[in-house]
């Protein structure tokens, strides 16, 4: 912890331009930090819980050539808005932005991403709308669960495979058409969203998991390719 005993004091950190690496827990904890924090050109990734629970951090600008943002990076920043994505980024960690309440939009296109690790955006809660960068083929599991604003879902055309609990209890979404690539949805991948009227399946299609889709109440069981595996409880709670 590089400021951990200002972590009460500071309200206000530039850092200097040349820097090319921070350390793991470098600002954790600074809960009166009310600023912009901008990481400088030659940062090329961000580490582990570098700013978690900096619970008054509203916005992060983030430098051209950076291509990993690290576990926890910035969970628990509860006021932060608005963070731009380089088009450089391949990695976002493991509950990167986990309990970012108040960030709105995050622009995942266009950029190199190929993994959203696991919750990396979980209990986003007023996060409205999502598109998948183009590279990804795995959504990690509760990468963006309990982000109960989110309402529209634009899939890539890679995508391969939606984790557990990738959309748990996102009430809000209400249609979801996956694109040809798409083979298998996992277990409670979006059990609770309880507006969710319409799902369209494509031939591609492989395997639906464990309770994929239960409690769903809006939802009408839908029409299923041949051949499809369909395991225990995935429609449990739809309309018949």
């Amino acid at each position: 912890y590089a400021f951990g005993s200002c972590g009460g004091l500071l309200t206000k950190l530039k850092l200097p331009t040349g820097i090319t690496s921070i350390a793991e827990y470098s600002f954790a904890s600074m809960v009166n930090l009310h600023t912009t924090l901008v990481i400088p050109e030659g940062v090329t990734s961000l580490p582990k819980q570098m700013c978690q629970g900096c619970t008054r951090l509203y916005r992060a600008n983030l430098p051209d050539g950076l291509y990993a943002v690290g576990d926890e990076a910035f969970a628990g920043c509860l006021l932060l808005e608005k963070v731009n994505i380089p088009k450089s980024t391949f990695r976002i960690g493991v509950r990167a932005f986990h309990n970012c309440q108040q960030l709105e939009s995050i622009a995942l296109m266009p950029t190199n991403i190929h993994m959203i690790e696991e919750a990396a955006f979980q209990e986003c809660k007023m996060l409205m709308d999502i598109e998948l960068p183009e590279k990804l083929k795995v959504l990690s599991d509760a990468v963006f669960a309990q982000c109960i604003s989110l309402k529209t879902i634009k899939f890539n055309q890679k995508l391969r495979e939606i984790g557990t609990g990738a959309f748990y209890n996102c009430r809000n979404i209400r249609e979801l058409t996956f694109n040809d690539s798409i083979q298998v949805i996992g277990d409670e991948a979006f059990a609770e969203c309880k507006n969710l009227r319409k799902v369209s399946f494509p031939i591609t299609i492989k395997r639906i998991g464990v309770s994929a889709f239960q409690n769903c109440e809006s939802l009408k069981q839908p029409l299923f390719p041949p051949q499809i595996q369909i395991g225990k409880n995935a429609f449990k709670g739809t309309r018949k």
